[in-house]
C-alpha cells in the first residue's frame, strides 16, 4: 500500500511536489538490466532525472493522457500508472507478446499497432500530455513517430523520443526540422558520457501554443 502522502521536492523546483511515492522509487521498483522483465531507463540508459523532471511538469495536470510508443515488457507502462493512477495511458507495440502484466486494467489502453503509421494516430485519435517514442530506435522510424504524432501533442505537451545514437549530425537536424514543422521546440540532452553508451540521447519537443 502507498504510503501517507509526503512532500518530495527531488529537483529542487520553486514548487512543492506532492507524490505518495517519490518517482525515482517508483522507477527503481520495475528497473531491470533486461527489457524483458522490467525498463532499463535507469540502469542501461541514463534517463533517471530527465523523467524526474517531467512527471514533476506533469503532476497535478487534469484528465492526463499518456502514450507510450514500445511498450515491449510493460514495465514502464506500470510506471507511468503508478504515478499517475488516474490519467489514461495509451500503450502501442507491434507485437503485446512480451507484455508480462495484466492487459485488463481499465486505464492502460493497449493496441498491436505500428507507431509509425499514420492510420494509428487517426485510430486512436486523442490528444496527449505525453508521448514517449521508445520503438525500433531506427532513425527512420524515430523521425516518422515523431512527424505522425507531433499533431496529436496537448498545448504545453510533450513528446520524447529516446536511445538515439551519437554520432548523426544529421539527425538531430531533421529532428528538429520535424518539430519546429508541428510548432515544437526541441531540447536536445546527450546523456552518452554518463555510462559510455552511444545511443544515450534524448530529444525533448514542447508545444507551448
Amino acid at each position: 500500500m502507498p504510503t501517507q502522502n509526503k512532500t518530495y521536492n527531488t529537483l529542487q523546483t520553486s514548487y512543492p511536489i506532492t507524490w505518495s511515492i517519490p518517482p525515482m522509487d517508483v522507477l527503481n521498483k520495475y528497473s531491470t538490466d533486461s527489457n524483458f522483465t522490467g525498463t532499463d531507463k535507469i540502469t542501461g540508459h541514463s534517463y533517471g532525472p530527465i523523467y524526474e523532471k517531467i512527471f514533476n511538469e506533469l503532476a497535478g495536470r487534469n484528465n492526463l493522457k499518456i502514450l507510450e510508443i514500445g511498450v515491449f515488457s510493460g514495465a514502464f507502462t506500470q510506471v507511468l500508472h503508478e504515478l499517475f493512477p488516474q490519467a489514461d495511458i495509451y500503450g502501442i507495440d507491434i507485437t503485446l507478446n512480451n507484455y508480462i502484466y495484466p492487459k485488463n486494467n481499465p486505464k492502460i489502453h493497449l493496441f498491436e499497432m505500428d507507431g509509425t503509421k499514420q492510420k494509428t494516430a487517426e485510430f486512436l485519435n486523442e490528444s496527449f500530455d505525453l508521448i514517449i517514442e521508445d520503438g525500433s530506435h531506427m532513425t527512420v522510424h524515430q523521425k516518422k513517430s515523431l512527424d505522425v504524432f507531433a499533431p496529436y501533442i496537448k498545448r504545453n505537451g510533450i513528446f520524447i523520443t529516446e536511445d538515439i545514437a551519437e554520432g548523426n549530425p544529421e539527425l538531430k537536424k531533421d529532428l528538429e526540422t520535424i518539430g519546429l514543422k508541428h510548432n515544437l521546440k526541441m531540447e536536445w540532452i546527450d546523456m552518452t558520457p554518463k555510462k559510455q553508451r552511444f545511443d544515450d540521447i534524448v530529444a525533448i519537443f514542447r508545444r507551448k501554443y
